[in-house]
């Protein structure tokens, strides 16, 4: 099928490109191809609403949501700043310590919070609306809904007398929402022109992205599975986005692509196999990461180049990024509009949140080896005499295409900039470079439960050629509760980590878990970085 012929079937929104037994559900997927066009029409509408915001004496803004409700405001407030508007702060994590830091960080009675979940029983942003409804002395007018028509969200906005309820398109899927009022509410509240970037939108090549889609599907067909992202500093965090729209889209029915983010430059080319290939995101004219490319080419990889010519140009780059995730689940042969494993980690979540583990462990995980800093948990193995051991034994079943997925139950970076908080991104660094020196694979990492809505169903539903490592840490002395229920932030975090844990294992997914006790949490990291460097 010729590029022409392809991009006109898109344009008119044809099913079949996707499924010929499943057309109905999929044509309920592609309101995306014309929300810009559509959210146009109604971004004067939008700005008014967000100018009467900040005249009614907001200072803050904070976005309860995860997966495709948070990370593209996340690439907004990360990107503009908010120079123009209030600041805003995205909270994608159930960690207490990560909870309590933002609170000591915004003045509450002047904090609008956005709960933004398309379902509406999405079960950490409801968690944290619950929490701080009760903080605001349930003022109802603090709050504002983003969500689907006919969800429970609708329901509790009505009751609690939100401030208000955007209503979205229910044919417009969550993480491809970005140019719908998931993204352009709070894009509107930090003072971003949406008009502008809305236009930018309008100006896509759709023949370049859908043929770019084709070319990233025929890499994955090859067997070069892993799609390495490069980005320039300044717009590094849509790596994120790209990241969850990939992996989500893609990883099902046993194949997919493996969007590897933030992973350090500067690899030898031992490091790097030949299931890679590599997209470098270029801002104007920012060449600080020139030079690594050129090296990837004189090695003989692939570099795809995608350039954005300002800020607002990230309108153009979602829809292209969009049409090319389509076309490539359209190559593939697979459905790049549903999320089909994404519900076995939630569910063993709710079992467990009835019936919590007593002990820091699973009953089916086997105590590999334990010492002042951390413990070592598997199903498969027998125990070790160090922590050099485990991870040898764990990880010399690598194989050719393999990758290692780290998954850390730790605090949100982003909420705890401080210089432990830097110092810990950084051993983590360290592991992925020790990692792909060693094993010469491809490294992710993961902050949990936040993967879970991202890179979460590539894990469970795509190739079974993932080491997933999941670091968990123990309970801090303090407890912050929610309202309404039995249980506490730590135990849901907990029991989400338990939750995926179960379901990968029930995947048959190699997986260890390392938790780290709480007081520990830098010593324990900088112990484990230690030991991988050591492999």
């Amino acid at each position: 099928m010729s590029i022409k012929n392809l991009t006109e079937r898109l344009w008119a929104k044809d099913p079949s490109l996707w499924s010929a037994t499943v057309q109905p559900k999929i044509q309920n997927r592609l309101g995306w191809l014309t929300a810009p066009w559509q959210f146009l029409s109604r971004s004067a509408e939008i700005t008014n609403w967000a100018n009467q915001v900040i005249e009614d004496d907001f200072r803050f803004v904070v976005l309860l949501g995860m997966g495709g409700s948070s990370l593209a405001p996340d690439v907004f407030a990360q990107t503009f700043g908010s120079s123009k508007g209030l600041p805003l702060v995205v909270l994608d994590t159930t960690d207490p310590s990560s909870i309590l830091s933002l609170e000591e960080k915004i003045d509450l009675k002047k904090t609008l919070f956005l709960v933004s979940t398309k379902s509406g029983s999405t079960i950490e942003t409801l968690s944290l609306f619950r929490y701080f409804y009760q903080q605001t002395q349930n003022n109802g007018s603090q709050f504002v809904a983003i969500t689907d028509p006919g969800s429970a969200l609708v329901e509790i906005a009505n009751q609690n007398q939100f401030r208000d309820c955007f209503l979205n398109p229910v044919d417009i899927g969550g993480r491809y929402s970005v140019l719908s009022y998931f993204g352009l509410i709070p894009a509107a509240l930090i003072g971003i022109d949406i008009a502008r970037l809305l236009n930018t939108a309008i100006d896509t090549d759709w023949q370049s992205a859908v043929q770019f889609g084709q070319e990233i599907a025929e890499h994955a067909l090859s067997g070069q599975d892993k799609m390495t992202l490069i980005t320039s500093p300044r717009v590094k965090q849509i790596g994120c986005w790209i990241e969850q729209l990939i992996a989500e889209s893609t990883g099902k029915s046993g194949q997919g692509i493996v969007p590897i983010d933030m992973e350090p430059l500067h690899l030898p080319k031992k490091a790097l196999d030949s299931d890679r290939f590599f997209v470098y995101t270029k801002i104007d004219v920012d060449d600080s990461l020139q030079s690594h490319v050129s090296i990837l080419k004189k090695d003989g990889f692939t570099v795809y180049q995608h350039e954005i010519s300002d800020l607002y140009d990230l309108g153009r780059t979602f829809l292209f990024w969009q049409i090319a995730t389509a076309v490539a689940g359209a190559k593939i042969g697979i459905d790049p509009f549903d999320e089909p494993n994404v519900t076995e980690s939630k569910n063993q979540t709710i079992k467990l949140l009835k019936n919590f583990p007593k002990e820091n462990r699973l009953s089916e995980e086997i105590s590999l080896f334990r010492n002042d800093e951390m413990e070592v948990f598997s199903t498969k193995l027998s125990p070790q005499s160090s922590i050099n051991d485990c991870l040898s034994a764990f990880l010399n079943s690598i194989h050719n295409n393999s990758y290692v997925g780290l998954m850390a139950y730790s605090s949100s970076l982003s909420l705890n900039e401080d210089s432990d908080s830097n110092n810990i991104e950084s051993l983590f660094e360290q592991i992925r470079q020790a990692i792909s020196e060693s094993y010469g694979v491809a490294t992710t990492l993961g902050y949990g439960p936040r993967y879970l809505h991202s890179t979460g169903q590539l894990h469970k539903g795509g190739a079974n050629n993932g080491h997933f490592i999941q670091i968990t840490v123990g309970k801090p002395e303090f407890n912050v509760e929610i309202p309404t229920t039995n249980y506490d932030f730590w135990t849901l975090k907990m029991a989400q980590a338990y939750g995926d844990l179960s379901a990968l294992q029930e995947k048959d997914r190699p997986v260890m878990r390392i938790h780290i006790h709480h007081k520990y949490l830098e010593i324990g990291i900088q112990k484990l970085a230690e030991e991988f460097e050591l492999l």
